[in-house]
């Protein structure tokens, strides 16, 4: 079994992995907002408009320089920038180093200081991200140092554009080959019991652990080897109901189902991985300064294969 939730570029909540990190999407249908009207560009400094958007995939653009390796376009399709009164592809304009990615978190940020967008910022474990909000899509930014237990520090930096109803939470625990560099133990084991291309049963043991109060199963993803795309399924209750959520019993063991014929079909033949969100549900007033970078939602991934 793996622990570490593997280097993705589409997730949602969200959900899709990037080199630093994973993504995951809650998200609704962006139908029915359109594109930017061209009034609305003309007060911003950031001048991107999308004409289309997709539920469902996203897209990485490699960049030549900078800050960031790459800027990621979640749910998005069409996007356009406005360059000094010439309209061009966002992605014809970051390849062509029309434009780099600092540029647009910094564009952002001269939005944000004058009213033009509205800026959140959040800090968790440590690191602080950046997000600017705009009526039709959202920019995302982190670039801020990690300092593990360990005492080693790690340069965090990861820039996305997001559509307006598509929020991802981003996790930001993994290094470039998908390995976390900071893991609480918990002293949980995943081991499959029974899989095939319309169920899988897996069995789930807790022992030990620096869990502060009780787990809790709050999401599972399902993704085919070599896609982007993440999709969720939800665990199968003893009573054969569907649940968002599965309390982990603490201190002995479970098994946990997973229906893919009644969620997707029967699987296909080939490679697969399963992706669980477990959260440490736990009094935050028993917080204490000394367990300040403490993660109380990490994932854990499950490769199988359907011949």
């Amino acid at each position: 079994m793996k622990r570490a939730f593997g280097t993705i570029t589409v997730i949602l909540l969200l959900l899709c992995a990037l080199s630093l990190g994973a993504t995951v999407f809650a998200a609704d249908n962006d139908a029915g907002i359109k594109a930017t009207p061209p009034e609305k560009l003309a007060g911003r400094n950031l001048k991107i408009s999308v004409l289309n958007y997709i539920f469902d995939g996203g897209e990485t653009i490699a960049l030549n320089g900078g800050n960031y390796a790459s800027v990621t376009l979640y749910n998005l399709a069409d996007v356009t920038i406005d360059l000094g009164g010439e309209t061009v592809a966002l992605r014809d304009a970051l390849e062509e180093n029309k434009i780099s990615g600092d540029e647009l978190v910094a564009l952002a940020r001269l939005d944000a200081a004058q009213d033009v967008c509205n800026e959140t910022a959040e800090s968790k474990n440590g690191l602080t991200e950046f997000t600017y909000h705009y009526p039709e899509f959202s920019l995302h930014y982190v670039y801020d140092i990690y300092e593990t237990p360990d005492g080693k520090q790690h340069l965090i930096k990861d820039l996305s554009l997001y559509g307006a109803k598509n929020t991802p939470v981003y996790a930001y625990t993994f290094d470039a080959d998908g390995q976390p560099i900071d893991y609480e133990d918990w002293g949980l084991e995943f081991r499959i019991s029974e899989v095939n291309s319309k169920e899988m049963r897996l069995t789930c043991s807790q022992s030990g652990g620096q869990q502060l109060g009780t787990l809790s199963l709050e999401l599972a993803l399902l993704s085919k080897a070599g896609t982007d795309q993440y999709e969720p399924i939800d665990p199968i209750t003893p009573k054969g109901e569907t649940a968002a959520a599965s309390e982990i019993n603490m201190g002995g063991i479970m098994e946990i189902s997973f229906d893919f014929e009644k969620t997707y079909g029967v699987l296909p033949a080939g490679d697969y991985e399963l992706t669980l969100q477990v959260a440490d549900r736990y009094d935050k007033n028993a917080l204490s300064a000394l367990t300040r970078k403490y993660h109380d939602t990490q994932w854990y991934s499950i490769a199988f294969t359907i011949k």
